[in-house]
């Protein structure tokens, strides 16, 4: 993970317990990894700057997770075609059940954004007395 760290809102330690932190199971853990005590990183963890910095560099790594993710779906599902074909009836199914349960995913996603665009666009209408409907403008 190349996840930094805003270096002008805390010092090099802080900075060594914030990566820590993302990288660590526990805060004691992340403290003997930063070099400091938990007491200190409890203090630290309290300052805005502090919880700041850690947000970020929080938003950073799960950015670059994500587009990890993103970069892997072509070859998961290429994966998952190639296990249809298994000797194997139990890998067969499983591959074709996942193949299936990520396409109506997918086509959920697709219909709830539709779905959102379509009221948006309706409620720019209002009903009039005497001609129907009115558009409203944006």
């Amino acid at each position: 993970m190349t996840t930094s760290v805003q270096q002008e809102a805390v010092s090099p330690g802080q900075q060594r317990a914030v990566l820590a932190l993302l990288a660590s199971a526990a805060p004691s853990d992340a403290a003997r990894a930063a070099g400091c005590s938990e007491r200190t990183l409890r203090r630290w963890r309290r300052t805005a700057g502090f919880q700041q910095a850690l947000r970020a560099a929080a938003r950073d790594a799960a950015a670059e997770s994500m587009s990890r993710l993103i970069g892997a779906q072509g070859e998961a599902v290429t994966t998952l075609v190639r296990a249809l074909r298994s000797p194997s009836d139990v890998v067969a199914v499983r591959a074709g059940i996942a193949l299936l349960e990520l396409g109506l995913r997918v086509t959920d996603d697709d219909t709830a954004a539709r779905l959102t665009d379509l009221e948006r666009r309706a409620n720019r209408w209002q009903p009039t007395e005497h001609h129907g409907l009115t558009a409203l403008t944006a």
